[in-house]
């Protein structure tokens, strides 16, 4: 690492502690809607699909409008799935890239058609994130629709298509498959990683399954109203064995060691930070949370949240105030000092906290990893700017 890179990363880190301690927002979440294309075992968003009062573009431009003038600089368009919404998602984007707000979008590819993959290009996405959690029928199984694979597949080379034809930044937006681990495909991830190898998106990120108890969520309620987050156990626990997991990070070294200079970034942060018995029992230290303190996140109807896991705690309605008034009210402040007071059980089981927002220490310890890796094995896929994949949304 060297002190460019190093005094960079520094001055980050310490922007964003700044920006936890004065609750001062600094990244944007919107759930363009909560209806989804998926069934999926690992995640209950598909359950909330409703679709009334979902917002119309004019006042999600507005939404766009006064996070920006927060201080937001980067937004991301999620679901649901985004691509449900059309009329909105690009046209979104194009507003927000005008005032210079970067916009990621994280999709299940199903509905990444010729159209849609230009649309993405010409409006101005950063990235673009496409879930597949392996190949063939281990993607179609565990995201419950038939021919799931496939679809993605074609939209991923669709995208590829559409940016070298319409971008008009070479490798923009950067295209990144997003995989979940679980013990439904542990044991299938080679194939994917072979996957990424020939078809050559920018990034292949692993991350972990997350799930919330039932016990947690009843010993979690703020002011009387509970969290209803959508990874829970469903039919039976998605966590892999303390074996297992000892395993993949043992395989992970392994395919770091491997590496073939295809371009490709392979990115493990997220489960690099993990030990195998956090992995099994689903138990994390608890800390600071900083979604709660820094990210604006925006329901389908403009309902502001604290957390996306606390689904009906309103702080207001960006749409009918400003963000102004309700960033850092009363009701807000009352959220961040019960998860100060560790007085929501939720937050010991809470993957979200600790995939997209580390903490001081954490982010050193991923840096860490990318420093030695670079050090053992060259630059070929070691992530070097760690911010060229950096996603803030739930999946």
């Amino acid at each position: 690492m060297d002190i460019l890179d190093a005094s960079r990363f520094a001055a980050k880190l310490v922007r964003r502690e700044i920006s936890c301690r004065l609750v001062r927002p600094t990244n944007a979440l919107f759930f363009i809607t909560y209806r989804c294309s998926s069934r999926c075992t690992t995640c209950t968003m598909w359950r909330r699909g409703r679709s009334e009062d979902e917002l119309g573009l004019d006042r999600w431009k507005s939404a766009v409008d006064q996070c920006a003038q927060a201080g937001v600089r980067n937004i991301e368009m999620f679901g649901g799935d985004a691509l449900l919404r059309p009329e909105v998602l690009f046209s979104l984007i194009e507003h927000a890239s005008a005032q210079g707000v970067a916009c990621d979008v994280v999709t299940n590819g199903l509905l990444l058609d010729v159209e849609a993959a230009r649309q993405l290009v010409l409006s101005g996405t950063s990235l673009v994130a496409i879930s597949i959690d392996g190949v063939g029928e281990t993607h179609d199984s565990v995201r419950g629709v038939p021919g799931a694979f496939e679809r993605a597949l074609a939209g991923l080379r669709h995208l590829k298509a559409a940016r070298e034809s319409h971008s008009s930044t070479p490798g923009v937006p950067r295209i990144a498959i997003n995989c979940t681990v679980s013990r439904r495909n542990v044991k299938e991830l080679e194939p994917l990683v072979e996957l990424a190898e020939r078809e050559g998106p920018d990034v292949l990120a692993f991350e972990y399954v997350g799930q919330v108890s039932e016990t947690a969520i009843r010993a979690s309620a703020v002011n009387g109203v509970f969290p209803d987050p959508y990874f829970v156990v469903q039919e039976e626990s998605n966590y892999l064995s303390e074996e297992e997991a000892g395993s993949l990070k043992r395989w992970i070294d392994e395919k770091h060691a491997a590496s073939k200079p295809t371009g490709v970034v392979l990115n493990t942060e997220n489960i690099d930070v993990l030990d195998p018995r956090q992995m099994s029992a689903g138990r994390l230290p608890w800390k600071k949370c900083y979604v709660c303190r820094s990210l604006v996140i925006v329901d389908p109807s403009g309902n502001v949240l604290c957390c996306p896991f606390f689904s009906r705690y309103y702080l207001g309605n960006i749409s009918v105030e400003p963000l102004s008034h309700i960033w850092n009210g009363d009701r807000h402040r009352l959220f961040v000092r019960s998860q100060e007071g560790k007085k929501m059980a939720i937050c010991g089981e809470c993957i979200l906290t600790l995939q997209r927002n580390p903490t001081f220490a954490e982010s050193l310890v991923k840096r860490f990893y990318q420093y030695r890796r670079r050090r053992r094995h060259g630059d070929r896929h070691a992530e070097r700017n760690d911010e060229r994949y950096f996603s803030q949304g739930p999946c």
